[in-house]
Parts: C-alpha cells; structure tokens; sequence
C-alpha cells in the first residue's frame, strides 16, 4: 500500500467517526477488502464489524462495533473469542500493540502477515489483554467484517470507532484498566 492509500483510508476513517456512523467505514471501505465470515484463517487478523450482544439487556455495557484480533473459533456453537481494542484506553491498546507485535507471523506488512495468537498466549505474556477478550455470536453481527490491512494495524486501533451502549468510554476504560 502506498502512504497516499494510507491517507485516504485514514480520511474516510476520520470522517466516519466525526460523523459518529463507524458504518461509512465499512460503506466506504473502497479497495479495502469485506469480509462475509470468520474463520480459521481469520484468527491473527484485525476486524471491524457491527454487533449486538446476545444479552445486551442485561449485560452493563458492550461495544456495538468492536475492532477485534480473532483469537479462537467455535464453530461449532456458531461463536468465536476476540481481543477488541476498544475496551483499553489509546496508551494501553499501544502497550498491548507493542506485545502483539512480538507474535507477528512477518514483517511484509501484507496479506499473509497475521498475528500467531491464542489464548493461551496472550495470558502468558501480556496482562493487558484481560479486559479485551470477548465472546461473539456469529447470529448476533449486523455487518461483514471490514479487514483491516497490517499496515494499518497501529492507526485503526487508535481511531475512535468504539460505540459502547449503556455506558461511555471513559467508565468503560476505568474499569478495564481496574481489571489490570
């Protein structure tokens, strides 16, 4: 990708999030590259996608459109685990970052570079992860999956796409970063 690319994804990024409606991310996502479903291929990548909880009544708050590494599938019961930035304030996600980057499968910054992640791994070297990892139910998503290019990686982790319900980001970060 050329650093004009980067700019003009970051843009539209921006623009989205300044109008509050991260679903021009994905409406605009242009030679970005949308994605119907997980799956085995998609642990190590990042993903942005719309989504309401299977029990958001109840639960106190959750992101509506999480950015997430896979980090397990469950096929089986129609789910999978990720690592959604959005529950760590910008200095931790960065914190986090530089921890995942030391599991990363290569250094082209293309397609074929992934993370090499689980959860066992992340529970054996980074304690930031712990308030990130969430379950999601594949009948809950509201919207493909928007991949996030690797060397967009440390911009879209950053940006402030985060839509959580029934509380804002700061409560949100304040007890993430309790669970520490």
């Amino acid at each position: 990708m050329k650093p004009s690319d980067a700019i003009k994804w970051f843009r539209q990024a921006a623009t989205a999030v300044a109008t509050a409606d991260p679903k021009k991310m994905i409406g605009s996502a242009g030679n970005f590259e949308l994605v119907n479903r997980m799956s085995p291929n998609s642990i190590g990548r990042l993903y942005l996608f719309s989504y309401k909880a299977k029990y958001a009544a109840t639960l106190p708050y959750y992101d509506k459109w999480p950015m997430i590494f896979p980090i397990e599938m469950y096929p089986d019961k129609g789910s999978f685990l990720g690592c959604n930035m959005h529950y760590l304030p910008p200095y931790a996600r960065s914190k986090l970052m530089d921890e995942l980057y030391k599991t990363i499968s290569n250094t082209r910054f293309d397609k074929t570079t992934k993370l090499r992640i689980s959860y066992g791994i992340l529970k054996g070297f980074s304690h930031y992860f712990k308030p990130t990892i969430h379950k999601y139910v594949v009948s809950h998503l509201q919207s493909q999956f928007l991949y996030i290019k690797p060397e967009l990686w440390d911009m879209g982790v950053l940006l402030p796409t985060a839509r959580f319900t029934k509380a804002n980001q700061t409560r949100v970060w304040s007890e993430s970063m309790t669970k520490l």
